[in-house]
Order: C-alpha cells, then structure tokens, then sequence
C-alpha cells in the first residue's frame, strides 16, 4: 500500500492547509507575537520580570499542633500565563474581555510545615502610551507551608472599555496586562 500526499485538492487539500494555518498561527502566539484572524488584535500579556519572584520571611505563625513555629522563608514565583480574548463585537467593538490563568509556585524550605501564609498579586492594565487605566490586587491565602510546593492557578476576568476617539475606535492592542507580585522595595530585584 503506497501513501499519497497529494490528492484532488492539490499537496496539502483543504484539511492540510488549514492544519498547516493552524499550525504556523499556534507558532507566533507561542512565540509571542500577536495574531489577527478576522478580528482586532488581543491585548499582550506579561509578568513583570522584577516583580515575578521573591524570598519572603514569615514570623508569627504556628505549626500543627498549634504551636509557634519557626520563621519560614517562602520562595513565591509567578511562573506563567495563558489567556484569551473575546470582542464584544468584531465589527464596532467597545470592549474586550480578557480571560487570564496565573500559575504561581510557592515553597517553604525545609522548616515544618506552619502557617498561616499570604501574599498579593496584581493585575495592571496598560495603555500604549504608560497610562495605568486600572490596577488590581488579589490575596492569595496558604493555610500551611512546609517543605512541599504550593501550585495554584488563579484565573482572572479582565474587561477594557474601549472608547471611540477623535483619532478612531480604539482596539485592544492599544492596551496590555502586566501581572507581578506587590512587593517592598527591598525585595524587588
């Protein structure tokens, strides 16, 4: 039995050719690079590089038993991030809901486990030009932290008002999520 690669359609037939789209568009996103099929541009997505880990002490906490623990030094880092986006209308769009996933990791060293730990996290939206239009923080909450990893995934809606201006509609590319961790100047690297 001999394998055909070309059939009617020509080499690839529609059903290659659009793996073959599918496959090059799934390229660029990963790479980073914003994609327009038949709609407006999503906004980017990023984590602050400064802002993405820290070491942080935590004093005060107590054990399983209830008792007072030993200071724990947790390693908090945000460590990725996916999304979507969705035009309330393609044609005249005024506004852009962004549906974003964080993934953080947190340890706590070899100490036993003790808690309670927690820590914040933003969310900024940012147009081209700097402006911050919004900024958002969220409390993340560990009951215990010991030796083993904490994974978490938070998912995050996002809604950009986009205005009509003199110079035109405006589109989500003009805009960009940065998430980080809220941290004191001593911890920012």
């Amino acid at each position: 039995m001999a394998l055909s690669t070309r059939n009617s359609q020509g080499f690839f037939g529609k059903v290659g050719l659009v793996r073959l789209g599918l496959g090059l568009t799934m390229l660029l996103v990963l790479a980073g690079c914003q994609v327009k099929i038949g709609g407006p541009l999503c906004p980017q997505v990023s984590i602050a590089a400064q802002l993405a880990e820290t070491d942080r002490q935590y004093r005060g906490l107590v054990d399983d038993k209830g008792l007072a623990a030993a200071p724990v030094t947790a390693h908090i880092a945000l460590s990725g991030l996916h999304g979507q986006c969705r035009y309330n209308d393609l044609e005249k769009p005024t506004s852009v809901k962004l549906t974003t996933t964080i993934h953080i990791d947190v340890s706590g060293g070899k100490e036993p486990a003790a808690g309670p730990v927690s820590f914040k996290y933003f969310i900024a939206t940012i147009k081209n030009d700097q402006t911050v239009v919004e900024r958002r923080e969220f409390v993340i909450a560990i009951p215990k932290l010991g030796a083993e990893m904490v994974m978490l995934d938070k998912e995050v809606e996002t809604i950009i008002p986009l205005p009509e201006t003199e110079l035109g509609q405006e589109e989500g590319s003009q805009y960009r999520l940065v998430y980080g961790l809220v941290m004191d100047a001593k911890e920012v690297k």
